[in-house]
């Protein structure tokens, strides 16, 4: 293409393409044929779940020099909890290049990468981490290279515009859709930028052969795609199993924090939780208050020794306190 070449006119008249993720209108401009799209839409073995609120874009998970942002150790979180509410045992992770391995999986993988491997063949979880996107640059200069008898110059603002997500919520029979930035204005450049970053999230949930096996695929980035319409839209907060009005990541800490203490101690006192937490008094209260209201959890008011305030304390139902005095 870039070097003007066209079809060999010896070719067949009609011909086949089998490509998953094959665009009408670059495939008209390469081979200057027309093109009629045959759309199978196959059911997927297991279940597509999008968690719609951060796209976990590479800016966000990656600074100009490499090295890795926040994000990135919340989204291993994310995929940790996930995997362990869900009871996954061959988890796989695909995301930017420099950021998977941070992810706490084993099996992982990067973007534009081995489209055609069964590496993953065996995964019962599938997370893909973000939505991959070149440079506009590089988006105008392949435009530039297959729609090169355009005479027309591209239109090339980056607008935002409401998409529609494949997808009806059971409990109040509406749609969804979000906010999702693109060439709107340009039909060639949409075709190439789709081809960029909507393909390439379906392609990669495709290299755990979905239609082939039971593997569940979660969506960690926020664009709508109608090839892979969710049966789950879910947020951050449902998947932490978080409360409103709490940070869903210090939590995930505090959950942890008093697990760990019940376990030893049969209970989890305010003053363990802030030094564990290393977090203020006001903080720790308002997650305390928050889990007696949705857990089973309860208060538990611990006497220190003979004397002094007693203290407050969470346990699990009707589990009872170990030594807790040692403690003091």
């Amino acid at each position: 293409m870039l070097l003007r070449r066209r079809l060999n006119e010896r070719l067949p008249t009609r011909m086949v393409w089998l490509d998953a993720t094959a665009n009408a209108r670059l495939y008209s401009a390469a081979f200057q044929r027309k093109v009629r799209v045959l759309d199978a839409q196959v059911r997927l073995r297991g279940q597509v779940i999008q968690v719609y609120d951060r796209a976990n874009g590479k800016a966000s998970l990656l600074e100009k020099d490499g090295t890795q942002t926040h994000q990135v150790g919340q989204a291993g979180v994310l995929i940790g909890e996930i995997v362990k509410r869900q009871g996954y045992t061959r988890p796989a992770v695909i995301t930017f290049l420099g950021c998977q391995d941070a992810m706490g999986i084993e099996e992982v993988g990067h973007f534009y990468a081995a489209r055609g491997t069964n590496q993953y063949e065996g995964c019962d979880a599938l997370f893909v981490v973000g939505t991959p996107m070149p440079p506009p640059g590089k988006l105008l200069d392949q435009a530039r290279m297959v729609f090169w008898e355009r005479d027309l110059e591209f239109v090339a603002p980056w607008i935002t515009q409401l998409k529609q997500y494949r997808y009806v919520d059971p409990d109040d029979g509406q749609g969804r859709a979000y906010p999702v930035a693109g060439y709107w204005d340009d039909p060639d450049l949409s075709a190439i930028l789709w081809s960029m970053r909507e393909a390439e999230i379906i392609q990669t949930a495709h290299r755990v052969r979905p239609i082939n096996v039971a593997c569940d695929v979660w969506l960690l980035t926020n664009i709508p795609l109608d090839e892979l319409p969710p049966d789950q839209l879910v947020s951050m907060r449902d998947c932490m199993g978080a409360p409103l009005g709490v940070n869903i990541f210090l939590w995930q800490r505090f959950m942890d924090a008093v697990e760990a203490l019940a376990q030893e101690y049969g209970v989890a006192t305010q003053a363990m939780l802030m030094e564990r937490m290393r977090a203020s008094k006001p903080t720790v209260r308002k997650y305390m208050d928050a889990l007696e209201e949705i857990g089973d959890w309860e208060r538990a008011t611990i006497k220190k020794g003979t004397g002094g305030m007693p203290s407050r304390g969470l346990r699990r139902g009707e589990q009872k306190e170990k030594n807790i005095n040692s403690i003091y």
